[in-house]
This record gives structure tokens, C-alpha cells and sequence, in this order.
């Protein structure tokens, strides 16, 4: 028995489950070789092609291919950035569309290709920063990514969060099953990558842990109201300023703002049925599970 996990034969059976379609443009970058890509470029028909495009033999080959070069030492390792007019090919074949120079970095950044993926003045910090005050409604994924690029910006902000912790979606479900309904590595931030995602499909609990893990490295806690839910939010035309009401366990209070970012989801919300015409549901209020990531099934 083949214990060895760098058994190509293993590899090319694990390579099978991935996205045949990102294994080629992965396998073209790494050899260059363009006849793969004009072979089977007619397998790629929109920017979500799926595996099941390809013809089992096609995914066996490529799949294989991508296998022998890992087992033999082939791959390169060298960023694509070195050379920009294949990025941009091979960025154009992902997309299916022309794809605009300034595009490019953003693609870039989401890869994980460049250094600071991090938002940032294009020239000097204006000097009148520091009367900005951005409010934040929500700790889930896009508050607290919201948080940080301000806090290393020099803005000043404050998140207000209804729960009594950072997650949003992630902290609030808890049902059976509850796990993201796409690639894991889609659920990281490009300016602070996981890749040692426990699945393709991580559950709740791993989610919730990497975003804490964010929270408590970027200094986040000390900005978040925790247990506070925003009740209203109204435009002063004179002063030019949200004001934006909150409620604690301690009263309710007034907070102005410059900017008011609402990051707030609804997929924590429970979605009750209307009371049916001819009498109640049967077992109306029971939980019955999930019906994907962030979403509550009640009768």
C-alpha cells in the first residue's frame, strides 16, 4: 500500500475534484504552453465554468498534466506578474470579457500577487482627516474589512454591533451543517490570507474562528460596541453629519457621523411564514435546519 501523499496518482485524483477550468489557466501560466489553452479554450464558456464542462477525458488529462509537473519538480514558482501580457491573456480567458488596465491590480490583489493589498491615499493624508468619523454598522465580514482599511488609513471610526461578538452571519448561526456555500478561500481577506482551509467548504465554526482571529489582530475590539443596535439614522443637511441613534442595555444614545457604512446582513434574521388562510401551520416555530450558509429554516 502507497502511504505517500505525494503519490501522483493521489494527487491526480484529489486535482480531479478541483476547478478544471482554474487548473488549466494554471497549468498554461506555469508552462506557457498556449496550445493547451487554444485546445481547450472552448471548454470555457463564462467566467463560472464549472468541471462538468469538460469532458471526462479533458479533466483527466489536465488533471493528470498538472500532477506530473508537481511529482516531477516542474513547477516553476514564479509569479505571473513578471509577465504582464500573459496575466492580462489569462485574465481576459477567466473573465470571457476585455479586461481594463485598472482591473489588472485588483485581480492581482485578490490573488494574493501583490505585497500591500491594502487601501490607501493615492498622494499625502489630508490634514482634515481627523474630523472624519465614520460609523459602522455591523462586525461581520465586510464591517470588519471596512474597519480595517480605515484604522490604517488614520480614520477614525466606531462599529456598532447588535450580538456580543464579531462574526455577524458566522456568529449568529449555529444550526447543523452551516458552512460556506462556495470556496473556502473565497472567505479570506486578500490582505490576510488563510490557506489551510480544513475543506473546500469550511463549516461555521472555522469561519467564525478566522474572523476573531482578524478582529483580535488588527486591533478591532477596542472600536466595536458590542450589544448596541443602531434604532435610526437620519442625513443633517446643515451640518452635514449622520445622526445616528443607538440602543445598549444602558438607555439609548445619540452618535454623529461624517460617513455612515451600513455592513449589516439579513441572513441572521429568521423568516417566519405568514399564518396560512385555513388554520395554523403544523409545527409552525419548530427549526427544521439550514438551507445554506447564514440561512434559518423555520416551519
Amino acid at each position: 500500500m502507497n502511504t505517500n501523499p505525494l503519490d501522483r496518482g493521489s494527487i491526480e485524483q484529489n486535482l480531479l475534484q478541483a476547478d478544471t477550468a482554474a487548473l488549466l489557466l494554471a497549468l498554461v501560466e506555469d508552462t506557457g504552453d498556449d496550445v493547451l489553452l487554444e485546445e481547450y479554450r472552448p471548454y470555457i464558456s463564462n467566467p463560472l465554468t464549472l468541471s462538468e464542462d469538460f469532458s471526462e477525458e479533458a479533466r483527466q488529462r489536465i488533471a493528470r498534466l498538472v500532477a506530473e509537473r508537481f511529482v516531477g519538480g516542474g513547477l516553476r514558482g514564479e509569479s505571473i506578474t513578471s509577465a504582464p501580457d500573459r496575466f492580462r491573456r489569462l485574465s481576459e480567458e477567466a473573465a470571457q470579457r476585455h479586461v481594463e488596465e485598472r482591473e489588472l491590480d485588483l485581480f492581482r490583489k485578490e490573488m494574493g500577487l501583490l505585497e500591500d493589498a491594502f487601501v490607501d491615499w493615492a498622494g499625502e493624508r489630508p490634514a482634515q482627516t481627523d474630523q472624519y468619523r465614520v460609523i459602522i454598522v455591523g462586525a461581520g465580514l465586510s464591517g470588519i474589512a471596512t474597519a480595517i482599511h480605515l484604522k490604517r488609513m488614520g480614520i477614525n471610526f466606531t462599529i456598532f454591533d447588535r450580538y456580543d461578538g464579531a462574526g455577524g452571519t458566522w456568529l449568529v448561526n449555529t444550526y447543523p451543517g452551516c458552512a460556506v456555500d462556495i470556496l473556502s478561500h473565497y472567505f479570506s481577506y486578500s490582505f490576510r490570507r488563510k490557506n489551510d482551509w480544513t475543506s473546500y467548504y469550511s463549516p461555521q465554526p472555522e469561519v467564525l474562528q478566522y474572523l476573531r482571529e482578524v478582529v483580535a489582530e488588527f486591533g478591532l475590539e477596542e472600536h466595536i460596541r458590542f450589544g448596541t443596535t443602531v434604532k435610526s439614522a437620519k442625513f443633517d443637511e446643515g451640518t452635514q453629519r449622520w445622526m445616528v441613534h443607538v440602543e445598549d442595555r444602558g438607555g439609548g444614545a445619540a452618535r454623529r457621523g461624517r460617513v455612515l457604512r451600513v455592513r449589516s446582513g439579513r441572513p441572521e434574521r429568521p423568516q417566519h411564514p405568514r399564518p396560512a388562510r385555513h388554520g395554523p401551520v403544523p409545527g409552525a416555530g419548530r427549526p427544521l435546519g439550514g438551507l445554506g450558509p447564514g440561512y434559518r429554516c423555520h416551519r
